[in-house]
Formats: C-alpha cells, sequence, structure tokens
C-alpha cells in the first residue's frame, strides 16, 4: 500500500527509543486521556485519527480506540468517553497488531494482522468471528447516513477518503455533525472491537443530531 519502513521509523530524525520508533506529531484533541505521544502508539495515531478540520474524518480507527473523537470547530466540542480495555494494554496498538501467538518470538510482527490466538489470555470465550459485534454498529452507522441522504447526499465514496475534493456541509450544521459522527463508526471496520462502547455512544450522538437536524 506504499507505506514503507520509514512511515514508522525514523533512524536519522526524532525517535522515541525503541526500534527507532518516529516521534509523531498528534492530531488535535487526541491523547489527551493517555499519554502516548511518546510510545510506539503515537506514530499509529497520527495517521489513524481525522485530521483537524476535515468535514468528514478521513480515519478514525485510534479515535475509537483511544475514546477521543475531536469534531471540527463549527460541530462541536470532541466527544470523549473512559479509555476502551484495549488502549490500556502495555503495548498499545502493537499489543494486538504486533503480537505474535509464541511468547518466546519477540520479534513484531510487521503484517499488522491481528491473531486471534493471544486475544484468548483475557478473552477465554472464542472471538474467532467477530461479525455478532460488527454488523448491528455498521447496520446502525449505515442507517443514520440513509437518513442523511436529503441532507448531505449519498455518503459511500467519502468514507475513509483520502484523496478527492473536500466534502461539503449538509444543509445544518445538526446534520454534518451527525454525518461526522455516523462515518467515524462507519469507517472502523473494527469499531466493534476497538472500543464498542464508544462506538455506540457516537451513533447515539449522531441520532440525536440527525433528530434535531430535521
Amino acid at each position: 500500500v506504499g507505506i514503507s519502513c520509514s512511515a514508522c521509523h525514523a533512524p536519522h530524525a526524532v525517535h522515541v527509543g525503541r526500534a527507532l520508533v518516529r516521534s509523531a506529531v498528534l492530531p488535535r484533541g487526541t491523547a489527551k486521556t493517555l499519554s502516548i505521544a511518546d510510545t510506539t502508539s503515537g506514530v499509529c495515531v497520527a495517521c489513524h485519527a481525522p485530521a483537524p478540520d476535515e468535514l468528514v474524518p478521513s480515519a478514525s480507527s485510534a479515535s475509537l480506540w483511544l475514546g477521543e473523537l475531536a469534531l471540527p470547530g463549527p460541530l462541536g466540542a470532541e466527544v470523549r468517553s473512559p479509555p476502551s480495555a484495549h488502549a490500556q494494554l502495555a503495548d498499545g496498538c502493537m499489543s494486538c497488531h504486533g503480537e505474535r501467538a509464541d511468547p518466546a518470538d519477540t520479534k513484531t510482527d510487521h503484517s499488522f494482522r491481528v491473531d486471534p490466538r493471544p486475544c484468548r489470555a483475557c478473552h477465554v470465550e472464542d472471538r474467532s468471528d467477530f461479525s455478532s459485534a460488527v454488523l448491528p454498529l455498521r447496520a446502525r452507522a449505515d442507517e443514520v447516513l440513509r437518513r442523511l441522504e436529503g441532507a448531505c447526499g449519498k455518503s459511500d465514496a467519502q468514507v475513509s477518503s483520502h484523496a478527492g475534493p473536500p466534502a461539503q456541509p449538509c444543509r445544518t450544521v445538526q446534520a454534518t455533525r451527525a454525518r461526522y459522527l455516523a462515518l467515524a463508526v462507519r469507517s472502523d471496520g473494527a469499531a466493534a472491537i476497538h472500543n464498542a462502547p464508544f462506538a455506540r455512544a457516537l451513533l447515539t450522538e449522531a441520532e440525536r443530531a440527525l433528530d434535531a437536524s430535521r
């Protein structure tokens, strides 16, 4: 996908120590409840959280994981929740996305795929199929976006759109806010795993904003 070693590692620039992980500048509104700017997770959050002042979140998984979503100024204050259980793991993002099933293997898995086997240290139940948690949140976000089509147009092309023209505001500020919150959940395919309570809270906020926009 065009991400080279230097996206995360900075041997000739400022780094945070272990493995020369790049020192990242975090987006506005993140790292307030957790001091992650100088950890290996900081470089993840810098790219996997919304950029300031965009009307559609280009990325959201780190924001959901942290329980901190900073909305653009016109759309209201940030939305926050207690940190998720996963955000409190010692190695942050890499606790799941770089972990190997064999504890003796200390090398980071640079595929960043999640091997479900280490999850069983905390999740005694079989979590090999997450669809039962993922699909209801996705359907709920899609319903908000469907109801917003009259005020905002279709949002399919705007989910996690890193390229293309900037999104235009909806007919009302409340509708634009509802779209932002719903897309923050919809654009994270693992929202139910990263932080399901926060994802549900964002959708509740989106539904309230949608009702207020009518």
